[in-house]
């Protein structure tokens, strides 16, 4: 599954953009007082200003080059700081042989830089923002996983990547592309002090399938 677009909300669109374009360096494509579309390397991330009320959190995954991660995480470093959790900097996945680091955008997003060294995508030049492959990840909040699962399976035709029959946490698509879909109320990993919320989303796939979470859920 590839995501080649995720349009999410956020309050502090200006500082969203500084945290984009200037701190990870990434290209701007356009921008408004409404809106804003930042580039990855194969992904687009589209920022729309949320009602004056709320101020969406939400966690997003990158893909990096398999072999970069401890790069990565020296030039992250360099720009904010990482999420530690019981001592730890770096959060090992022997199941889905992955590695990963966390840190926060300017809204308070839970952003995961994960190398999945399933993917060919190692590389040796040094790491900057072109490292910035992919989107990955994208957590979704949902008041009933085991019907969200259903119908994702069934409607976009997703395979579950984790969590089969797991009722907080299960994962679709594959290791270019998933859903984290949980429970409303649970704390994004590792111990952020961000909780799932069902805010707006959208994900564009490559292929031209959208999937859209607003109240409802809607596969076109």
């Amino acid at each position: 599954m590839h995501i080649e677009a995720l349009t999410l909300q956020t309050a502090p669109l200006a500082a969203q953009i500084t945290f984009y374009r200037d701190v990870l360096g990434c290209p701007l494509i356009s921008s408004s007082d409404q809106h804003a579309e930042i580039a990855f390397v194969n992904s687009r991330l589209i920022l729309e200003r949320a009602p004056i009320d709320q101020r969406p959190q939400y966690h997003l995954a990158l893909n990096i080059p398999e072999n970069q991660l401890d790069t990565a995480k020296v030039w992250i470093e360099a720009r904010v700081p990482l999420i530690r959790w019981k001592g730890q900097d770096t959060f090992d996945f022997d199941s889905w042989r992955a590695h990963s680091i966390y840190f926060s955008d300017a809204a308070g997003n839970i952003l995961e830089l994960i190398a999945r060294h399933r993917l060919s995508n190692a590389r040796t030049t040094p790491f900057d923002h072109t490292g910035l492959l992919t989107i990955s990840e994208i957590g979704v909040a949902v008041s009933d996983v085991s019907e969200t699962v259903a119908q994702l399976t069934t409607q976009a035709d997703l395979p579950i990547f984790d969590g089969a029959g797991n009722t907080q946490f299960t994962a679709l698509g594959d290791d270019h592309g998933l859903l984290i879909v949980v429970s409303q109320g649970r704390q994004w990993y590792p111990e952020s002090g961000v909780f799932a919320h069902p805010y707006p989303i959208r994900v564009l796939l490559r292929g031209g399938q959208v999937i859209t979470f607003d109240q409802t859920i809607t596969v076109s």
